[in-house]
């Protein structure tokens, strides 16, 4: 049913061959706490790694982070897409920069996260639905003007959210219905 590796929980890393393609790391590697690093054999047509986290292979798009990733991610400019639940359950990390070239951020995509702060730039119009649930660590949040739309349940669950920036550009936050 796609769950190679699901629920290896010692399992550190990962090195695909440039034979496979259509892959659903997140499926694959569901519950992998411990997985740090995904290398990708450079010759894959569909995927590269840099820095052990998953891109399409023309890098306009973050598909996978590890569960076990420790500390903070830059994701490299041009990317324009963040896959929903690419961040899903990376507990260890604790901080994200987003660049400008970001313009869409999926649902899921970094629930139960352990973030403790998040700058959303204005280039992403809408902040999908459950973005954000479960980050119980995230204490702050800065969204950039230009930002649209707040999905439902984007924040569902932040318990520790202590302070929230909201632009006057954001002209709808979806309610639960």
């Amino acid at each position: 049913d796609g769950r190679w590796f699901s629920r290896c929980k010692k399992l550190k890393k990962i090195t695909i061959p440039k034979s496979l393609g259509n892959i659903d790391f997140g499926r694959i590697c569901r519950e992998c706490y411990s997985l740090e690093m995904i290398e990708i054999d450079s010759d894959n047509q569909a995927y590269l790694a840099i820095d052990g986290i998953v891109y399409d292979k023309s890098r306009t798009k973050v598909l996978y982070c590890p569960q076990g990733f420790k500390g903070e991610l830059i994701i490299p400019d041009g990317i324009t897409s963040i896959k929903g639940g690419a961040f899903l359950g990376c507990s260890k990390l604790e901080a994200i920069s987003i660049p400008e070239s970001v313009t869409t951020i999926e649902s899921h995509a970094f629930e139960n996260s352990g973030l403790k702060s998040v700058v959303i730039p204005g280039s992403v119009k809408t902040i999908e639905e459950s973005v954000f649930s479960c980050c119980t660590e995230l204490k702050k949040v800065i969204i950039k003007d230009g930002v649209e739309t707040i999905g439902r349940l984007a924040f569902e669950f932040c318990t520790g959210l202590t302070d929230i920036t909201i632009p006057s550009s954001v002209t709808e936050i979806v309610d639960y219905s």
